[in-house]
């Protein structure tokens, strides 16, 4: 049998000699409990300075800052997966010109996981919300008071991790417990 080639690295780990990279991935959790704390606006412009990542000149999408509680709550009854933009402090809603195909719209995927890692590395967490059907889209849109040419994708909703009370085991605590009774040392590095 012939060989292809070497072909891509099979041992990721290689390229992360210490680990830093695999054990940051591994950290970033999806969060479904805020603090009711607000996120700082440095902090904001830093998350959308990162969702803009390398993007120069005309973009289909832009990024819609939401810390208005009313309109949080609003936002969270449209779909079936953004009701914890209820529970955040800001909601980053990314927004893209109606005409976006759906194939295009992944570009909101990699925005959205954009400001996900930069909350983490900033000590925040976060939780993405997707408008998933065309009426959650017409309701975001409606909502938000979008114009007709403007479609609501999804968002990020951010803040602070909220801790359970002493002597209370969190929700991730008794499933890391359950994972280790199930799979002792396995876990993945920094969960």
């Amino acid at each position: 049998m012939a060989s292809a080639g070497p072909g891509p690295d099979p041992m990721p780990e290689s390229r992360d000699p210490t680990g830093q990279h695999a054990s940051f991935l591994a950290g970033l959790r999806q969060a479904r409990r805020f603090q009711d704390r607000p996120v700082p606006a440095g902090t904001i412009a830093a998350l959308l300075a990162a969702g803009r990542g390398d993007v120069t000149g005309d973009t289909a999408w832009s990024m819609l800052v939401v810390d208005d509680m009313a309109t949080r709550n609003d936002l969270a009854r449209t779909g079936a997966f953004t009701t914890v933009l209820a529970q955040a402090p800001v909601a980053i809603v990314i927004v893209s010109r109606a005409s976006v195909s759906t194939s295009k719209a992944n570009d909101e995927s990699r925005v959205g996981d954009r400001i996900m890692l930069e909350a983490g590395r900033l000590g925040l967490v976060s939780a993405a919300g997707w408008f998933g059907t065309d009426e959650a889209k017409a309701r975001a849109r409606d909502i938000l008071g979008l114009p007709p040419d403007q479609t609501a994708w999804g968002a990020v909703g951010v803040g602070y991790a909220e801790t359970s009370p002493e002597g209370e085991e969190s929700a991730l605590d008794r499933a890391r417990r359950l994972l280790d009774t199930l799979a002792p040392g396995k876990r993945p590095p920094g969960s």
